[in-house]
């Protein structure tokens, strides 16, 4: 996804470059080098053409308007540092939120489902593969209780479907606890 610039930023930068002998217009451009050029799979690509793998970012912060909720600002945190980015600066800055957003959440689930598979891996060698053993570890660790599933439960679709209805459940919570917060605005 390629990012640019909104036009009423591009549209300062020409009116400032006149009025201000071009100095407005390069201070203007250089603040606009940490911003994102484009997004993938693979990480950022930022103005400056410096690339940042998703694997490389830690965390993201946003922040929102109190008036309508909408993201203003969106704070990379990776290994070489942090950018903040205004997203009203940006050509559909919103939309370029929700897919940052949704790429490190992507790239977050990976990693623990990675982590879970190493687990399993130990997890086998010690119980001679039981695969049984394995599949509830799994469902104990995404319902976040040991004590609801039980061995023979393992192969049945029940588990699956209660560990869908739990995770959308969840979902629901926190949707509606965030409808409550910006409507109490």
């Amino acid at each position: 996804m390629k990012v640019a610039l909104a036009s009423r930023y591009r549209g300062l930068m020409l009116v400032l470059f006149p009025t201000t002998l071009g100095i407005g217009t390069a201070v203007l451009w250089l603040l606009s080098l940490n911003w994102p050029l484009s997004i993938d799979e693979a990480g950022l690509t930022f103005r400056h053409r410096r690339c940042v793998k998703w694997d490389a970012v830690r965390k993201i912060g946003l922040s929102r308007s109190y008036l309508d909720g909408r993201v203003s600002q969106i704070r990379i945190h990776h290994d070489r540092g942090m950018c903040k980015i205004p997203v009203q600066r940006l050509e559909d800055g919103q939309q370029v939120a929700r897919t940052i957003v949704a790429m490190f959440e992507q790239v977050k689930r990976s990693r623990v489902f990675k982590n879970l598979a190493r687990t399993e891996a130990t997890m086998g060698r010690e119980n001679v593969g039981s695969l049984s053993l394995r599949q509830v570890r799994r469902q104990s660790l995404a319902v976040g209780d040991f004590s609801q599933v039980s061995v023979s439960q393992v192969n049945s679709p029940q588990v699956d479907v209660n560990l869908w209805g739990a995770e959308l459940a969840a979902l629901r919570a926190t949707l509606a606890r965030r409808s409550k917060k910006i409507q109490a605005m």
